[in-house]
């Protein structure tokens, strides 16, 4: 009986490759998916309804400058749902560990002529750990083979933002910037007695005469436990003393709301990279569609 091992190593090599390596249900919608443009790598992913660029950077860890250079695009531009996106892999959302931070399997697919050494050079890990991490007894792999290549720290917080409908008796309290200021003040409430001034007439009233100051990023909602007056909104903000009023648009949703500062941003994880924070019942009036979205400030 002929050896076949032994005549044809390569062939055999291949075959064990094709029936014994570990398979993965790379089916799943779930799985990421990583490749390379040059030297950088990244997540391709397919945009879902409601997904923002901030949501996606924020998701996989990935800083929101970088993503947007990837994409050749900027903050405020919306993604169309479909549309494939990347999201750039770095020291920032790499891990070749499994570590106890929430993260996800990546996986890359092998291209005609590659072979391990180059791989593993691309991500910046050893060929053995490669072999290990896949179950691989040799250092061969084939094009269209799938591997597993780290991890990828992942938010699975970051989901497209739910806004509970609104009331049937609820009326618009939004200023344009070319439209005539409302004179209109919102029904009062004891609670907020002396919030009752409409906001975008304080605003107005506050600036006349004066030269705005403008900055512009990331925008994070926060829950407020006690029920707020109609229009009624709060920020944290940096640059402004309490009691300011600013004008916040939001340029992907074309909306425009006005906000009274409460305090700076509170030095915590959630409004990392962040310039306003904004009470969460801005968020159907400025149109948003995620939990962290960009917008233009004024005060």
């Amino acid at each position: 009986m002929i050896n076949m091992s032994v005549r044809y190593p390569a062939l055999w090599a291949t075959m064990f490759l094709l029936f014994f390596s570990p398979l993965t249900d790379f089916a799943q919608s779930d799985t990421i998916w990583v490749q390379n443009q040059g030297k950088q790598t990244y997540i391709r992913h397919i945009v879902d309804h409601g997904e923002t660029l901030f949501m996606l950077a924020s998701r996989f860890h990935a800083p929101a400058a970088a993503v947007a250079k990837m994409n050749d695009m900027n903050y405020q531009e919306g993604l169309s749902e479909g549309s494939v996106f990347k999201i750039p892999v770095g020291n920032y959302n790499y891990l070749n560990i499994n570590s106890v931070v929430e993260s996800r399997p990546m996986f890359y697919k092998v291209q005609e002529g590659q072979r391990l050494k180059s791989i593993s050079r691309l991500f910046h890990i050893s060929q053995s750990t490669i072999q290990r991490w896949n179950k691989l007894p040799m250092p061969e792999v084939f094009a269209g083979q799938s591997l597993q290549v780290g991890w990828v720290r992942f938010d699975s917080l970051q989901e497209p933002f739910a806004v509970a409908p609104a009331e049937s008796h609820r009326i618009e309290h939004k200023v344009a910037v070319k439209e005539p200021v409302r004179t209109t003040t919102t029904p009062t409430t004891s609670a907020n007695k002396e919030e009752e001034t409409d906001l975008g007439l304080q605003f107005h009233k506050d600036n006349k005469g004066e030269e705005l100051q403008e900055t512009s990023g990331a925008t994070v909602f926060f829950t407020i436990k006690s029920k707020l007056s109609e229009g009624l909104y709060y920020a944290f903000f940096d640059g402004a003393p309490r009691g300011t009023v600013l004008s916040i648009y939001n340029p992907s949703g074309k909306k425009y709301i006005y906000a009274k500062v409460i305090g700076p941003l509170p030095k915590i994880s959630k409004y990392h990279n962040a310039v306003l924070g904004l009470s969460a019942n801005a968020a159907k009036d400025l149109n948003a569609k995620s939990a962290r979205i960009f917008c233009k400030i004024k005060y």
